[in-house]
């Protein structure tokens, strides 16, 4: 059974990007971790057996390129910094950003203090709402 791609990119793609952004990927380098995914998934379209649903399978794929990511990154300030960042939001009012931006750093500095394993299982649990 092999997968469409381009059909699974534009069903999936923004469940992609927020769970690699979740999982720890610097918010400059999440496009190329997404298109990281997709070829992974291009590549291997032809294994997918249809055990799973393709949200999960590229669920998957998107942990292991998430913890290349991290592997490959130097835990600095630098790191933190951009992780801290919003993803591009377009709120009808200045106090909805502030209040999103805090929410959203205060997530992503509670994130950081879990391992790598709990922060996964968390996200993909609570956040994507993926059963374990």
């Amino acid at each position: 059974m092999s997968i469409d791609v381009p059909s699974a990119y534009d069903a999936h793609v923004d469940f992609v990007w927020r769970l690699l952004l979740r999982l720890g990927v610097p918010t400059a380098n999440v496009e190329d971790a997404v298109q990281e995914v997709f070829l992974v998934l291009h590549r291997r379209r032809d294994e997918f057996n249809g055990d799973s649903t393709v949200r999960t399978w590229l669920g998957g794929i998107a942990v292991r390129v998430a913890s290349d990511q991290r592997r490959g990154q130097l835990r600095s300030q630098a790191h933190l910094a951009q992780v801290a960042r919003l993803p591009r939001i377009s709120p009808r009012e200045p106090s909805q950003a502030l209040e999103e931006r805090e929410a959203f750093t205060l997530v992503q500095g509670l994130l950081e203090q879990l391992s790598e394993e709990q922060r996964t299982v968390f996200v993909l649990a609570e956040f994507e709402e993926l059963t374990l």
